[in-house]
């Protein structure tokens, strides 16, 4: 699956029983030493009768189909969104990653 910026660094396993039914899945990060991001148990996972191949993971249970070059599909919603707010997901994470930064810098500082 792709990331927000446009990069294939997720992927889904479905987990099966012996029988060869669906018991679950896990999301995989490749990027982070293929740590699992995601996991759950049950009879049904996100992609299920999903058709698309340009799935877009964006995070937790949160997952989008590619409609055209300019439009995504939530799949749990079904609503379609302009691609460009992938670039408001980059600019949280930013902003969040700018945070802990300086929160860590404060820490280090205190502690010297």
């Amino acid at each position: 699956m792709k990331d927000e910026y446009e990069l294939i660094t997720k992927t889904l396993v479905e987990l099966t029983n012996p029988k060869g039914e669906v018991g679950g899945y896990m999301v995989v990060d490749h990027e982070q030493d293929y740590e699992i991001v995601e996991f759950a148990l049950g009879d049904v996972h996100p992609l299920q009768n999903v058709s698309s191949k340009d799935i877009y993971y964006l995070g937790p249970i949160a997952y989008a189909g590619k409609v055209n070059s300019t439009e995504l599909k939530d799949l749990k919603t079904n609503l379609t969104f302009n691609k460009s707010e992938l670039n408001n997901i980059i600019a949280k994470k930013e902003a969040h990653l700018m945070k802990l930064i300086s929160l860590l810098r404060l820490v280090t500082t205190r502690i010297k």
